[in-house]
Formats: C-alpha cells, structure tokens, sequence
C-alpha cells in the first residue's frame, strides 16, 4: 500500500521539473496544485522521516511561491522537481529494500 505514495511525489517531482520549462503552464494554479500534492503525499507518504519533512516543506514552498509572481522561476522549479523526485526514489527503494510482503522472522526482532 505504500509503495504507489512515493510514485505520486516522483510524477510532481518531474512534473514541477517540466513546468519550468513550459512557460505557459507555468501559471500560479498550477504551481499551487504541484506544491500541494508534494506536500500532502510527503508528510502522507514519509510520515516522520526527514525526506517526507523535506518534501512537505518543497510542497508547502511552491504553494507559497503560487501568490507570489518573482518566486515562478524556471530554477525554483526544477530544484524543488529534482530535490522531491530524488527523495521519493530514495523512499521507494527504501521500501523496496525491505520486502514488506515476507514475513519478518521472530528472531530478527
């Protein structure tokens, strides 16, 4: 069940990462629509771990950058895309790594 919460935030990472390069989606609308996913699905998907904080707070950015015209640029996109894309793959992994579906062995603890 976790595993489709990280792909969610590498789509608007990559998406936020597009965006700088369309000028004519990069409208507020729909910098605020990518920050909001970021942030919902990082603090959702992450719970307490510092990429989902990280991701959280990139999301919470880009809402605030959505009212404020000079802070639409190309660059702040494609750093918070990089940055939000790269954590959740390093999320995905981390939840691949440790094979949810078998069980733990008791002794393992």
């Amino acid at each position: 069940m976790l595993r489709y919460r990280p792909w969610i935030n590498i789509l608007a990472g990559v998406w936020a990462f597009v965006t700088g390069y369309w000028v004519y989606v990069m409208q507020p609308v729909n910098i605020f629509i990518i920050g909001a996913v970021i942030a919902v699905f990082g603090f959702w998907t992450y719970e307490k771990e510092w990429q989902g904080i990280v991701n959280g707070l990139i999301g919470l950015w880009l809402i605030l950058s959505a009212f404020f015209p000079v802070l639409i640029t190309p660059v702040n996109l494609w750093i918070s895309g990089i940055v939000v894309a790269v954590l959740a793959v390093w999320r995905l992994i981390d939840i691949s790594s440790h094979h949810p579906h078998l069980p733990e062995h008791p002794a393992m603890g």
